[in-house]
């Protein structure tokens, strides 16, 4: 289950359907997040080398959490999205994880050894997925309540991990199988549990914007949203940086068809339809917007 729908929570959705997800400049950027959706949720692959805690809180920077993998089609989704974002699997080696590289998810268990939770907003609480270890540890691990799990091994048939291997508390994805060169624990796609301190790339889960009005948070407004052949895009400021990404984070020239004071009239009627992102640049930070292209 993604998320309970709690008063702060319903609070906080409230706020993100009248403002775009903004993100931190101090963070990351959007050169430094591929962008890709399943469904009608939205995922960005951030492309910058943290901790898992210090990953956490971008994530809720960037109006979202540590990715929480609950079903197949969204694990396949992800490792696809991995693949296509071009990242080398060499680019990052984990001693502690067999030499492989890793991009971390939302699940750790450092409050308590051995009970793995999806928290991925760092909050302490979230839901219990997995208790144990798998059989390169104490072999007494087991998922909670069928929940999805993805551990190395399980391809196999045995899961091997986690194995908690010189205290390892948080969970990510293998991009080649381990310990490197082999697949004996595990193979590419699959988690393993690694030391919460390394410094890797991580995939943020981001909540979903209200997407049937205008957006305007005091920064830029777009609209009308969905929108079949032209968008207006508007409270932009001469040296603004506008760009224009499909959900599988590649950039897509920008069709301006008219600039009116404060707005820029962009021409979508060659999009597919679908869904798009429009991000703006500026001195005080970078703001997204998404729409669908009827």
């Amino acid at each position: 289950m993604k998320r309970l729908i709690t008063p702060l929570l319903l609070l906080l959705i409230s706020i993100i359907m009248i403002e775009p997800a903004k993100i931190n400049a101090q963070c990351a950027t959007p050169d430094d997040i591929y962008i890709f959706s399943l469904g009608d949720q939205n995922y960005g692959i951030v492309q910058i080398e943290m901790a898992w805690e210090e990953a956490a809180l971008c994530a809720q920077e960037l109006n979202g959490f540590l990715v929480e993998i609950e079903t197949q089609e969204e694990q396949d989704a992800i490792y696809n999205a991995i693949l296509s974002s071009g990242i080398s699997p060499t680019y990052s080696p984990v001693p502690d994880g067999g030499g492989t590289s890793y991009i971390w998810i939302g699940a750790t268990d450092k409050n308590e050894e051995g009970t793995w939770l999806w928290d991925g907003d760092n909050n302490n609480t979230g839901t219990n997925f997995w208790i144990g270890e798998g059989a390169a540890g104490a072999g007494t691990g087991s998922a909670v309540e069928n929940s999805f799990i993805n551990w190395g091994g399980k391809s196999e048939g045995l899961i091997m991990e986690p194995d908690n291997y010189s205290e390892q508390d948080a969970a990510a994805i293998a991009l080649t199988g381990w310990p490197y060169g082999t697949t004996n624990l595990g193979i590419a796609g699959e988690w393993n549990d690694i030391d919460i301190t390394n410094e890797i790339y991580f995939i943020v889960e981001i909540f979903s914007v209200g997407m049937d009005e205008k957006i305007n948070s005091g920064g830029s407004l777009l609209y009308p949203n969905p929108s079949k052949n032209f968008l207006v895009l508007c409270n932009v400021k001469q040296g603004d940086i506008v760009n224009l990404f499909g959900t599988d984070g590649r950039s897509i020239p920008l069709k301006k068809v008219d600039n009116t004071d404060n707005c820029i009239k962009l021409d979508i009627s060659d999009l597919n339809k679908g869904l798009f992102f429009i991000i703006v640049r500026n001195e005080t930070g970078i703001t997204t917007h998404k729409f669908m292209r009827e």
